[in-house]
């Protein structure tokens, strides 16, 4: 059975491969298995475990989440003391200083100090740009800090707030709203993505291309698959290669690769025609040769590996 390690930005295994699922480092910890039992593992290769508490969860923003022996959720930071009590039925996962809570029928988002910021029993989502995701039967829509609706539960899939614009789905077709509900992109797509670097992955068919949060097309839809732009750089797939193309729709690395991830602290993920992953950086140059079943994104100046 394949077993994953950690390898740092010159090649060298640092972390042996021993163990069967991890995560990626976050907040100086990666959440490993290992025997069927789970530990927080430091950069340095220390495993450890937060007693006396237990399921704890990957660390986001400095904090994690944790169960007690009444299976209630409080959150640890990374000295493992506890920060928030355990008060909760259910939590997710701290996102820009927010959480949403579970607490009998209520829920709550909430900051890293325990206030509530906002409590309604419909809530999907965090509150971002004054607008919270809720879910009334079937369908999602939007509510604002005092619970009015301000956007009707119309949609069958919809997204948090960003820089004053959401992603929601329905019957098929993606819209980009404003906080009044607007539509604001102008072309018909069938799938919008989250917007990094000011821009989105956008389909229509089997075509890929790029808007800004103006709903304007930047990029026409002419690749066959795409990914989000980061370190100024998006991978795109064009005639079965991928390459990179910057925020122009410029090649920056041409059309060579079986497959390539975006780029992550100057380095990228790529696969030959051998299924091994290596690793470049942004000029295109190899860094890290293929020869891996898998490499994952770099974190805090290591990459997940698997052989």
């Amino acid at each position: 059975m394949c077993k994953y390690g950690f390898m740092n930005l010159e090649g060298d295994i640092k972390i042996k491969m021993e163990f069967d699922s991890v995560t990626i480092f976050s907040d100086g910890y990666s959440l490993v298995e290992k025997e069927g039992c789970f530990y927080y593992l430091t950069l340095e290769g220390e495993l450890k475990v937060p007693t006396p508490h237990r399921d704890f969860t990957q660390f986001r923003e400095g904090l994690a989440s944790v169960r007690d022996e009444r299976n209630k959720v409080g959150f640890i930071d990374t000295s493992f003391h506890l920060r928030l009590p355990n008060l909760y039925d259910d939590a997710g996962s701290f996102r820009t200083n927010q959480s949403v809570v579970a607490l009998g029928k209520k829920k709550h988002v909430i900051n890293k100090q325990g206030e509530i910021l906002l409590s309604d029993p419909r809530l999907e989502g965090g509150l971002y740009n004054n607008r919270a995701v809720i879910r009334s039967d079937r369908f999602l829509g939007y509510i604002d800090s005092d619970s009015n609706v301000v956007i009707p539960c119309e949609y069958q899939f919809a997204f948090d707030f960003d820089g004053g614009v959401a992603i929601v789905f329905n019957d098929g077709t993606a819209r980009l709203i404003d906080t009044e509900g607007k539509t604001v992109n102008q072309g018909r797509y069938n799938y919008i993505g989250r917007f990094s670097e000011g821009y989105a992955v956008v389909s229509r068919g089997k075509k890929f291309g790029f808007i800004n949060k103006e709903g304007i097309e930047v990029i026409p839809l002419q690749y066959r698959e795409a990914a989000e732009f980061s370190n100024g750089l998006a991978p795109v797939r064009i005639k079965g290669k991928w390459g990179y193309i910057n925020p122009s729709g410029e090649y920056v690395i041409e059309p060579q690769f079986e497959y390539a991830e975006r780029f992550f602290d100057g380095y990228a993920i790529i696969r030959n025609h051998n299924y091994d992953y290596g690793v470049i950086d942004t000029k295109g140059d190899v860094r890290i040769f293929p020869g891996f079943e898998y490499v994952g994104m770099p974190t805090e100046g290591y990459f997940v590996v698997r052989k």
